[in-house]
């Protein structure tokens, strides 16, 4: 499979404290690669040196040819908006204010990725994570955390991401709505990675599972279930 994305010896220290631990994968085109682990294992801490939200201590990020942490700042957010994350409680990143048409659509219009007018190509998103266009003119507090979930994805997807980095997101539904949200997953046209501590969840969604402990990656050898028994 065509390598999209190279991460080797990421590390990133806290007070002296080591939670991420010279870190290496790859990532294919197309793609779905779960991390699972523990809370406080470093997964989500590894995410964010990828996108630089933190910055780390040493390595590389290497997507389509351009190791992310040696460009300037000024360039860094153009050059990774074809990578898209949905953090954890993804409830909380949503502007309160804003309706979610706005909320799916901000960043799409700012990064100029709406093909055709707007209403077409909302509909298109709305389709791909079953959110209804009646629903768009709702504010936040309006909507379930399923629901929450959905549009921070589709904010995502609005932005045509090539690979696309799901934090927990399934943590907080119940059995049917994390189906649910796993199927939309499968269904999603980007390389994946998902984290979660749900071993179950992630044999599901996933082509490979690696294994976060204490600050480092292990191969996780695992079989993947019939996915008609998986939240039986």
């Amino acid at each position: 499979m065509d390598e999209m994305l190279s991460v080797k010896d990421i590390s990133k220290s806290f007070g002296g404290r080591t939670i991420v631990d010279s870190v290496s994968f790859t990532l294919s085109r197309g793609e779905r690669l779960g991390i699972e682990g523990r809370s406080g294992s470093g997964k989500t801490t590894l995410m964010k040196c990828i996108l630089r939200l933190v910055e780390p201590d040493s390595g590389s990020v290497i997507f389509h040819g351009i190791d992310l942490l040696r460009i300037p700042a000024g360039r860094l957010r153009k050059v990774r908006v074809p990578i898209q994350m949905v953090p954890q409680d993804p409830g909380t990143t949503l502007n309160a204010r804003m309706s979610a048409k706005d909320i799916i659509l901000e960043g799409a219009r700012y990064n100029h990725t709406i093909d055709g007018s707007e209403e077409s190509f909302l509909s298109g998103i709305l389709d791909c994570v079953s959110l209804r266009a009646g629903d768009m003119d709702k504010r936040p507090d309006e909507f379930s955390g399923g629901e929450k979930a959905r549009i921070a994805i589709a904010r995502a997807l609005a932005l045509k991401p090539e690979i696309l980095i799901c934090d927990e997101i399934t943590s907080s539904l119940d059995a049917s709505l994390r189906s649910g949200m796993l199927s939309l997953l499968e269904s999603i046209d980007a390389s994946l990675i998902v984290i979660s501590h749900d071993k179950m969840a992630l044999e599901y969604i996933s082509d490979r599972i690696l294994y976060m402990e204490e600050g480092r990656l292990h191969d996780c050898d695992s079989r993947q279930p019939e996915k008609g028994n998986v939240f039986r």
